[in-house]
């Protein structure tokens, strides 16, 4: 019996559940607009899409797991997954990932969601599959299409609400995924070179350059958009105050990069950060004192 619970903990790892944090995403549309209802239509559309992401994402993370897995299981600073550890086969990788994408395929069929919604979420799905296979090995496209995968997360439940997110939030949400993915890669300059070979193309002044660049577009664009007379008018001097927060918090997420040198794995740094996640909520609670 234990041996069965140990063998499913150890499955569920490989779908990464510290990463599905990400499709949390999802709700900010309706949390923004002020539609968080639990009992609202709305936001039942908001889980089923949800839940459809978590099929999806889950199925990628497998597929990403099986194409890198022979580099993976050299890779001291990767011995710690689940794949890496031996415990589960590149063959049986390959085999749930299918699984997943027909669990996908089938709530896509039946899940009762806008089509548009649905075929966004679709695209993820071949967009990551190809970029898994050999997307990731072009320099400069591989670290552009992960913040495209946010923006069509973000699109595709922005797309149920009819108040719609204010476009800047896009360039925003771009900049922060991008800084964070360029601190991934300077990382992994540093120590994990011969375990990804599209890092060979990469300069790490230029990645230090392209990150204080994202830096600072986001806070710019993050002030730009609290002051806006439409979104000052709606949260006032409380939307100012986040933009203390996210300047502290890419700011700590830079100190970790250049000058701890750990930020090869950003999801593992933010669920183990305390201080990360006190900012997270103080951010939000900042426009919950607004909004609710």
């Amino acid at each position: 019996m234990m041996k069965s619970i140990i063998s499913i903990i150890s499955y569920l790892g490989l779908i990464r559940p510290e990463n599905q944090i990400k499709n949390l995403i999802l709700f900010i549309p309706i949390f923004f607009s002020g539609e968080l209802d639990f009992q609202s239509q709305r936001f039942f559309d908001v889980v089923k899409l949800f839940v459809l992401f978590i099929a999806c994402t889950s199925s990628v993370y497998l597929l990403n797991d099986y194409f890198d897995y022979e580099n993976d299981i050299v890779n001291p600073r990767k011995i710690n997954r689940t794949s890496s550890r031996k415990k589960v086969s590149r063959k049986s990788l390959l085999k749930i990932s299918f699984g997943f994408i027909s669990i996908y395929l089938i709530l896509f069929y039946f899940i009762d969601l806008d089509q548009f919604s649905k075929s966004l979420s679709l695209f993820y799905l071949v967009l990551f599959i190809t970029y898994s296979a050999f997307l990731k090995q072009i320099p400069f496209l591989e670290m552009i299409i992960i913040p495209l995968g946010y923006l069509l997360r973000l699109y595709s439940a922005d797309y149920i609400d009819p108040n719609q997110t204010f476009i800047l939030i896009y360039l925003v949400l771009f900049c922060a995924v991008f800084f964070t993915i360029l601190l991934k890669r300077y990382s992994e300059l540093q120590f994990s070179l011969s375990y990804r070979s599209v890092l060979k193309y990469y300069d790490s002044n230029f990645l230090k350059l392209l990150i204080y660049v994202n830096f600072l577009v986001a806070i710019a664009g993050h002030s730009i958009y609290t002051l806006s007379p439409l979104i000052f008018s709606k949260y006032g001097y409380w939307g100012i105050l986040s933009n203390i927060i996210v300047f502290i918090f890419l700011t700590r997420c830079l100190f970790e990069c250049l000058v701890t040198r750990n930020f090869e794995d950003p999801m593992k740094y933010f669920v183990s950060d305390k201080i990360s996640m006190i900012l997270t909520i103080i951010y939000f609670g900042l426009f919950v004192v607004n909004i609710y």
